[in-house]
């Protein structure tokens, strides 16, 4: 039996959430996806990841990459799939931390153009906040 179904790019987000607002940044411009948008710092699984507690350790990996900070502990938020363009399938999902080791700062300008604390109410008032991160901004609303 031949399997129809497309494979997946896995992707995480991490939401850090400091009791009264979010952690945003604003992607590069010279970012080929999504340039330009606000959005969760994050990026894809990698084959050397853990094999336990995979998508955490892609997490962690990603904040300290982009933005210079381990995530704590981890809480599942949501997950959606998208197609970033035809035949090529991502499957994202998206994590919440109260708590985090080192102060958050733009560590990847190449992906980052911009860092900052805000509301979800103020993230999904901009112009430049894409509807699914609005879903997302919800989703970890429940959460954290």
């Amino acid at each position: 039996m031949t399997d129809s179904y497309p494979a997946f790019i896995v992707n995480v987000e991490v939401a850090l959430w400091n009791g009264t607002a979010l952690l945003i940044t604003e992607r590069s411009s010279e970012e080929a996806l999504g340039g330009g948008l606000l959005a969760f710092p994050g990026g894809k699984v990698e084959h050397s990841e853990d094999r336990r507690d995979t998508l955490e350790a892609a997490a962690r990996r990603e904040a300290s990459e982009e933005i210079g900070v381990v995530p704590g502990d981890l809480v599942y938020a949501q997950s959606f799939t998208f197609e970033p363009r035809p035949g090529r399938h991502v499957l994202d999902i998206v994590l919440a931390a109260r708590s985090w080791e080192g102060d958050p700062h733009i560590k990847a300008p190449r992906e980052i153009a911009d860092l900052r604390w805000m509301t979800p109410d103020e993230v999904v008032a901009r112009d430049n906040c894409p509807p699914w991160l609005a879903a997302s901004v919800a989703a970890v609303a429940k959460v954290v």
